[in-house]
């Protein structure tokens, strides 16, 4: 219903496993993990075990940019992350966007501020 509306922004977040020529992609990281969990089993055995955690599935988002605007992002290189990166590495050999731009894009998300919204408390109102 929403996918084609300019209001929602584009988080998206690809299986990193899936090395077919069709791109699956999940809105949500509970859905990706849900789909690695029962699809490619093996495969999760070995990755570290918060690989498909929101922070980390940054590095698999379509679009770091706006990913790191609605998510919490750790700055910090984590092993996690590293298998991330691989992954991707790995994932984008040979297709449109190459590892170069999703580098770059990583870089320049992770160099800018976090841009969260402030948390309003319930006692503030809005009429003042």
């Amino acid at each position: 219903m929403f996918q084609n509306s300019s209001n929602v922004p584009d988080d998206d977040v690809p299986c990193p496993v899936c090395v077919s020529d069709k791109t699956r992609e999940f809105k949500r990281v509970g859905d990706l993990r849900h789909h690695v969990n029962t699809m490619h089993p093996a495969e999760i055995e070995v990755a570290p075990r918060g690989i498909f955690s929101s922070k980390t599935c940054f590095f698999f988002s379509i679009n770091p940019l706006v990913y790191a605007k609605l998510h919490c992002v750790d700055k910090k290189i984590s092993a996690e992350a590293h298998c991330a990166r691989y992954r991707m590495a790995k994932w984008s050999t040979g297709r449109t966007q190459g590892i170069e731009e999703r580098t770059s894009k990583w870089e320049e998300a992770l160099s800018k501020p976090p841009q969260r919204p402030i948390k309003r408390k319930a006692t503030d109102s809005l009429f003042l």
